[in-house]
Order: structure tokens, then C-alpha cells, then sequence
């Protein structure tokens, strides 16, 4: 039944309390947002207001930014939040994003704050999903590893794609398969400064990859309304490389 399932119990839960519009919100910051799009367009604005280099002080963004499962880690040594310039690999000139600064020296560390909101759910201290973001940075250095391969074919209006049955993410997990590695195994390094591009660590491994991308890999140009058609055409399971 419907009110059996662990989401229906906690609205159920948050009702009784006197809350229920609470439980039909997403709670950040003690502000409720009704649909994960409002999120998207708080955090946009409030990223647009604040000057570059300032202090971002808004509790919702502060709130969400620390559901990043590594939060600590890329605040540690005094990081704080605010906005900076962002060089990213795959745009072509650098935008203004929200960051973690630090105070006296130019470091700039990224948080995607947009990838955690698929994970949100409603209610008060609602928990956040489980995200691996190993594996997210291991697709990350391998997109930048093969962008020379990739580079030659962009044009404006369009996009890169591998030809189906070998994507992007079968290859790289055929390479993965192929070395015997699991996501650990494969060390990923961050770029320098306002650079947020991530690397492998290891040349060897690096230069393994490229090479298997370069023997298997079919690229063709098509356009984004055709690209963004094929997002969900392959899904691979990496439970056994975790």
C-alpha cells in the first residue's frame, strides 16, 4: 500500500507534527522550496547577485553545498564559500561559478552544487542519496585525457558523440575492465588554481587510456537536440569496479 512506503511514513510522520507543508517541500537553510527547479533557480540568483571574490551568506546555498559528500574535504584549511572566475574544459571562455575560496592565495576549489540536486528529497532533514563522487572525477580526468582526440571534431551548434555500441562510459569501463582496476585504483588529480579540470594522476595510466580511446573509439558530430536524445541510451553497471 501507498502509505507503507518509507516516503509516505515520513510525510505521514511530518503531518501529525503540524508540518505538513514542511514534508511537501525540500528544506534548505529553513527555507522550503517546492520544486527542485525553484532550488536550481535560487542558487543561479544568488550566485548572479554576489560580487566576485565575496562571501556568499545565504543559508539555503550554504545548506546544500554541504550535502556534497566531500564538503569537508574541499573546505579543509579554511575554505569558505563565494564566487570566482572558473576556467572548465568544456567551455570555451571562463564564467563566473560558486566556489570554495581561500583567503591569501589565488586556490580555488570546485563544488557542483547541480549534481546534488537529482538526490534531494522532501521533508525535514530529509537524507541525501548516496553519490559516488570517485567515480564521477574518474570520468572527469578521462574526458580531459581524450579531449585532443575530441577537439578536431567541435564545431559550433553541435556535439561530440561516441557511435553506439562503444559510448564514452562502455569504453571507459572496458579499459577499466581490460587493466584490471577498480575506481580506486586509478588516482585523479585536481587542475591549478582557477583551473577545475580534473587529471590523472598517473602518466602511465593516462597515456593506457588514450590509447584503448583512440583503437575503439568511433566519434561523430551531431546536434545537441540529437546528442541530448542518447543521455539514457546505455546504462552500465559499475558496482563490480567500486
Amino acid at each position: 500500500m501507498e502509505e507503507d512506503r518509507p516516503e509516505s511514513r515520513e510525510v505521514t510522520r511530518l503531518v501529525r507534527l503540524g508540518l505538513e507543508a514542511d514534508a511537501k517541500n525540500y528544506i534548505l537553510g529553513g527555507r522550503a522550496f517546492r520544486t527542485k527547479a525553484d532550488i536550481q533557480a535560487h542558487v543561479r540568483a544568488v550566485r548572479d547577485e554576489t560580487p566576485l571574490g565575496q562571501l556568499i551568506r545565504d543559508e539555503a546555498v550554504i545548506a546544500l553545498l554541504q550535502l556534497h559528500p566531500e564538503w569537508d574535504e574541499k573546505t579543509e584549511g579554511g575554505g569558505w564559500v563565494g564566487t570566482a572566475m572558473i576556467d572548465h574544459p568544456a567551455k570555451a571562455r571562463p564564467t563566473k561559478e560558486i566556489a570554495i575560496l581561500f583567503d591569501g592565495t589565488d586556490k580555488v576549489v570546485d563544488i557542483s552544487w547541480a549534481k546534488l540536486l537529482p538526490f534531494l528529497q522532501k521533508g525535514i532533514n530529509a537524507p541525501i542519496a548516496a553519490w559516488d563522487s570517485r567515480l564521477s572525477e574518474l570520468r572527469l580526468a578521462a574526458r580531459q585525457a581524450v579531449e585532443p582526440q575530441v577537439a578536431s571534431l567541435r564545431k559550433p551548434g553541435h556535439a561530440v558523440d561516441h557511435v553506439y555500441p562503444n559510448t564514452f562510459e562502455q569504453l571507459l569501463y572496458d579499459w577499466m575492465t581490460l587493466m584490471q582496476l577498480t575506481v580506486n585504483d586509478v588516482p585523479i588529480r585536481d587542475g591549478v588554481g582557477r583551473e577545475v579540470a580534473r587529471y590523472f594522476a598517473s602518466f602511465e595510466q593516462s597515456v593506457s587510456w588514450q590509447t584503448f580511446h583512440k583503437d575503439f573509439a568511433v566519434l561523430e558530430t551531431v546536434s545537441h537536440e540529437e546528442h541530448a536524445t542518447r543521455t539514457q541510451r546505455a546504462h552500465i553497471d559499475w558496482t563490480p569496479l567500486l
